[in-house]
């Protein structure tokens, strides 16, 4: 089947508008932190909690096998981390203490490059949780590969 120029390029503004509007959705576009219930303090980590030139806007519950903090910049970009069990052979997070994988959540499923000062701030989150992991509940925390698996239906 033949792919008229014109009919391609009439996608290509939604396809880049797609992974923008994703990625605002998943990092809270809008104040939208009472929908995401009350922020729980996490290894040591709270909400207010300076990581890098970063502060932790919220720590969401243990949720799907891991947790997710949210975190604000100084130019007041917001991003998302993800912290689930480390996996050897599962997919390089930007962040990894001996238990725990720390990953940028930016819905790219591996597709979309990492951001610097986001992967900078994992690897400081696990450096964080690497002198806390003696003291964390890992009960329901998952790895990647085993969430995915459970959570097939449920994560597209």
């Amino acid at each position: 089947m033949a792919v008229l120029r014109r009919g391609f390029l009439a996608g290509v503004p939604g396809a880049l508008a797609l992974p923008l509007a994703t990625r605002l959705a998943y990092a809270g576009g809008g104040d939208n932190l009472q929908a995401r219930g009350p922020s729980q303090a996490f290894a040591g980590l709270e909400q207010g909690h300076e990581v890098a030139p970063f502060r932790v806007e919220h720590i969401g519950r243990l949720e799907r096998g891991g947790r997710t903090i949210l975190l604000r910049g100084p130019g007041s970009e917001r991003f998302e981390l993800e912290v689930l069990l480390r996996d050897t052979a599962g997919p390089t997070p930007p962040g990894e203490s001996d238990t725990f994988a720390v990953f940028v959540k930016n819905a790219g499923n591996g597709s979309i490059s990492t951001d610097e000062s986001q992967g900078l701030c994992a690897m400081a989150v696990a450096a964080h949780l690497r002198e806390h992991e003696a003291t964390i509940d890992k009960a329901g925390f998952l790895t990647m590969r085993e969430r995915a698996k459970a959570y097939a239906s449920d994560l597209g």
